[in-house]
């Protein structure tokens, strides 16, 4: 079990930035209010396109090869069922339409930046980072700021799909962030930039989890039960489940790689959501429960997946 070191550290991490958000609510030391006006805006436009900037920089010095895009093309293949399957029981679920959005996001997109890639080093070490890259930064957070920009601001803002909805992807701060990391990529930057660019990346994942603390209404979570219940069944089950199949379609003769794709696919909902719900008006109060809820489950749910799953 000393592989697991790092999940469990890294999940004990995330409650414990909750509670901390939590606390300071329950002092009366912030509103809920005030904390989705001003954390969201700089989250999303600051924050956030630095993470992305560091996530696509990271590759330039990975060797590109057929068996390694195979590693992307699994991830946008994972994405995009379990994205249609969100849709397909959010209309069974009959959810309202800012809940629908939260509802597809949080079930589609994972966090693996933050637990994908401890796991994937607490296992392989730096050998899986290559692989784990290409599922994470090419695969997962390419389409993250497209094909997610367009859920929130369809199921948000946009009311229907339109080119006000297609507008959103070019004017979004983590789509901006990957544009800037694409025009850079083989540049060398001055130390300064990247040292500034890394610390505004390691103040993330603080703010979005103390605004989950913030934000989150407990007494509601009963009343969104079921589609809770829904959407961590498609995250946590079905996604490492279908990303294990195709890794063993695609690559069969490579076991890492197997490990590497199902660690990732197996990661709780990507916090990101929290501050696509508040820039695009989906429903914040669902989506924190829903983030919370993930990496609450996820804990089981990842030692479950790789005990059956993850290669010898």
């Amino acid at each position: 079990m000393g592989n697991f070191d790092q999940v469990f550290q890294t999940i004990i991490v995330v409650f414990g930035l909750v509670m901390v958000g939590a606390g300071v609510r329950a002092a009366q030391w912030l509103r809920p209010e005030d904390a989705k006006r001003i954390f969201p805006p700089l989250i999303n436009n600051v924050f956030l396109p630095a993470v992305i900037f560091n996530g696509i920089k990271k590759t330039r010095d990975k060797p590109i090869s057929p068996e390694v895009l195979k590693v992307s093309l699994i991830a946008l293949l994972v994405i995009l069922f379990c994205g249609v399957m969100a849709w397909s029981l959010g209309r069974i679920l009959k959810l309202q339409r800012r809940q629908m959005g939260a509802f597809i996001l949080t079930a589609t997109f994972g966090s693996t930046g933050f637990v994908g890639l401890p796991l994937v080093k607490g296992i392989y070490g730096d050998k899986g980072i290559l692989p784990h890259a290409f599922y994470s930064e090419i695969g997962s957070l390419t389409l993250l700021v497209t094909m997610g920009v367009i859920i929130a601001s369809f199921y948000g803002e946009g009311g229907r799909f339109g080119w006000q909805t297609l507008l959103a992807i070019p004017r979004s701060g983590p789509f901006i962030g990957l544009v800037l990391a694409l025009i850079f990529y083989k540049d060398d930057l001055p130390t300064f930039i990247t040292a500034t660019l890394d610390t505004l990346g390691a103040v993330t994942l603080p703010l979005m989890m103390f605004l989950v603390g913030v934000t989150i209404v407990w007494k509601n979570i009963g009343s969104i039960l079921p589609s809770i219940i829904a959407l961590n069944l498609i995250k946590l089950l079905v996604s490492p489940i279908i990303g294990i199949v195709l890794a063993k379609i695609l690559l069969p003769d490579d076991q890492m790689t197997q490990g590497v794709i199902l660690l990732n696919a197996s990661t709780p909902a990507i916090i990101l959501c929290l501050a696509y719900a508040n820039q695009y008006k989906l429903d914040e109060e669902f989506t924190s429960a829903a983030v919370f809820s993930s990496f609450f489950f996820s804990l089981p749910t990842i030692l479950l997946m790789t005990a059956l799953f993850l290669p010898r």
